[in-house]
């Protein structure tokens, strides 16, 4: 927990909205046979969304899983009724629907910082992204790793200055590893799992999954024990999170409308 918060990678160890959308990729795949008429594909719909809320709910119904299960099944409804979904729309309806379930919600740190991360992805991440193109495949990757790092961290960076007073100085680097690692972990953990009546490929794949999550552990802790990679002791009032929140709105809207 020490090395994952000091790296700033903290997010891997909490069930996100990451995991949701891996969870969501697989099933999509697996019942991708369903795609033939319009009654098969309700019967995909209505499947992917139950399993979605079940695994949300054997993981401990989070706000961020939550969130992640209330946005996913808006849109695959959506597209069910062939209606556009806007991305934002189904964030501010996702958070009212759990608002309205349980409003001490809006208190939890987990929440609002899972809100905050989405929301900068969505408003920062295109535009950030279109501003470098890597001319190679892993190129490419990395730098979709590094933009969306730096679009969650710096819409989430005022809150987490205020609950937690201090900053990862290696954050981009250790997402570089830790979201690509994290990844694999649970796709081979789901291969595992699948797999488990035919022990000799759940046992190769059980081994595959030990090595993935100690060289992921490993490389977070040698991450974490970099010199200065903590910024520690700041201190930063509620004032000045709304200050800085001001700053970083009023230097976006001047961006996007190329006004100074």
């Amino acid at each position: 927990l020490r090395e994952y918060s000091g790296a700033g990678v903290m997010h891997i160890l909490s069930v996100s909205g990451l995991h949701v959308g891996i969870v969501y990729l697989v099933l999509n795949f697996l019942l991708g046979f369903l795609n033939r008429n319009r009654t098969t594909i309700i019967i995909k719909t209505i499947m992917i969304i139950v399993l979605v809320w079940f695994y949300a709910l054997i993981t401990g119904f989070s706000p961020s899983v939550a969130r992640s299960a209330a946005m996913f099944s808006i849109v695959l409804i959506a597209v069910l009724v062939n209606r556009n979904s806007h991305i934002i729309n189904s964030i501010a309806i996702s958070a009212l629907i759990l608002l309205a379930y349980n409003p001490n919600y809006l208190l939890n740190i987990g929440f609002q910082l899972s809100y905050l991360a989405v929301t900068g992805i969505v408003l920062i991440y295109n535009w950030l992204y279109e501003k470098y193109n890597a001319y190679t495949w892993i190129g490419d990757k990395i730098w979709q790793v590094v933009a969306v790092s730096v679009a969650a961290q710096l819409v989430t960076l005022p809150l987490t200055l205020y609950y937690f007073h201090q900053f990862p100085n290696y954050f981009l680097l250790a997402n570089i590893v830790a979201i690509p690692l994290s990844s694999l972990v649970i796709y081979s953990g789901m291969i595992v799992l699948v797999t488990s009546m035919v022990p000799v490929v759940s046992n190769f794949f059980g081994q595959v999954t030990v090595l993935l999550l100690k060289f992921l552990n490993g490389s977070i802790g040698w991450i974490e024990n970099l010199p200065y990679a903590v910024s520690s002791g700041i201190p930063f009032k509620l004032s000045e999170m709304w200050a800085l929140y001001l700053v970083m709105i009023l230097f976006f809207i001047a961006i996007a409308f190329r006004n100074k």
